[in-house]
């Protein structure tokens, strides 16, 4: 979860400290993981980088969802960053670009951006939804049976339905969560169907449907209109706060629509 920190010394130290496991998947490149926590470097790292060639050249499944992991933790910590007053203007551009690098991946290698993406709205269980590059379903993360013969583990996967997020539950209840992530996760999840395309198909079934509970909610919102006159003080705050939240409920009906179009 540090590495997917939007403060960059946080990412870095916690680079850092995976470094002195010396991973299998972290060989020859940690100078370009380094340069992905650089707020100033991390552009040029992933024109210049092809990630799916790489890889592609790694033997061991698992290492590839693990360095996966790492890619879309890091990723995800550089969207999430935003400095001064020119953050507006450069946010479209920088998240055009993140996800641009992050398209290099595919099917469960992006499982951790999501679940990172909708972290809020996950729903706690018996640690299967836990941040880890090897949670989803079909993944390679119990290494214990690697030893089985060649042939029958070709077999296996030859028959192997596509892959599909189907191990996460959302939280019954999207009130519970701050108004300014709704908003925030929603344009976020715009940008990234729109960047990532198909690659997002094993995510859309989840992803989509916290999109309609929010539609709902703000349905809800909007059929609640108060009725009653603004008679006292604390009455008229009552109808101040139902207005904007109206208004508020109207602007992310629009920005879900959005999603579908």
């Amino acid at each position: 979860m540090l590495l997917s920190n939007s403060d960059e010394c946080i990412a870095k130290e916690s680079l850092l400290c995976m470094f002195r496991y010396k991973k299998t998947w972290h060989i020859e490149i940690n100078g370009k993981l380094e340069q992905l926590c650089n707020h100033s470097e991390y552009r040029d790292a992933m024109l210049n980088w092809d990630v799916r060639k790489h890889l592609n050249d790694l033997s061991d499944s698992n290492d590839k969802l693990e360095l996966s992991a790492d890619l879309c933790r890091l990723g995800y910590g550089k969207l999430m960053y935003r400095k001064g007053r020119s953050a507006k203007t450069d946010q479209k551009v920088k998240r055009a670009g993140v996800l641009s690098f992050l398209s290099s991946l595919q099917n469960q290698e992006l499982q951790p951006f999501f679940e990172l993406l909708l972290r809020e709205f996950i729903a706690p269980s018996d640690g299967t939804n836990k941040m880890s590059s090897g949670s989803g379903s079909g993944s390679g993360s119990d290494n214990s049976d690697k030893d089985e013969d060649d042939d029958m583990d070709m077999k296996i996967s030859s028959s192997s339905p596509p892959y599909k997020w189907s191990n996460v539950h959302l939280i019954d209840d999207v009130r519970s969560v701050r108004r300014a992530v709704h908003f925030g996760v929603v344009n976020m999840l715009k940008d990234t169907v729109q960047q990532l395309g198909f690659k997002v198909i094993p995510f859309l079934e989840t992803s989509l449907s916290l999109v309609l509970s929010l539609l709902s909610m703000s349905y809800d919102d909007l059929n609640n209109k108060s009725s009653t006159t603004a008679t006292t003080a604390a009455t008229t705050i009552t109808n101040i706060d139902a207005i904007k939240l109206q208004s508020e409920s109207k602007k992310l009906r629009s920005n879900c629509y959005r999603i579908f179009v």
